[in-house]
């Protein structure tokens, strides 16, 4: 039958629902986005990283990243080299390149679908 594939990583940073950030943004770890970010966002390489974008969550930029839970809306493209999951509220507008992906019966996404081979997705990890 189907493995659905767990998300166990930790949350370093938090952006809360009144807050806004313009620019590049690099982050480490864990992050979770409840307010917006109008610029690119990138994981650095010195821990795993993992995003969760909740419901309030905006992204007006790319973004690289391994794990990202969008519930949210992400306006630009995604590069998740390990895995991707839009729950039945997330919105992505802009093209995605992913390794595993899991997409909620409600979620809306406009752009194009790219699987990462096995090369592909350890260069993009090792690229961020």
């Amino acid at each position: 039958m189907f493995k659905k594939k767990k998300n166990n990583f930790q949350i370093d940073t938090l952006i809360d629902s009144g807050m806004k950030i313009n620019g590049l943004t690099e982050v480490s770890g864990g992050l979770r986005l409840d307010g917006k970010i109008y610029g690119d966002l990138n994981f650095k390489e010195d821990k795993p990283g993992a995003i969760v974008i909740g419901e309030s969550g905006l992204l007006k930029g790319n973004l690289a990243v391994p794990t990202a839970v969008i519930a949210g809306k992400v306006l630009g493209n995604i590069i998740a080299s390990e895995y991707l999951e839009i729950e039945s509220t997330g919105i992505v507008e802009g093209d995605i390149s992913y390794n595993l992906i899991e997409i909620h019966a409600g979620a809306i996404v406009k752009g194009i679908m790219i699987k990462l081979g096995k090369t592909q997705a350890d260069k993009a990890n090792k690229n961020k």
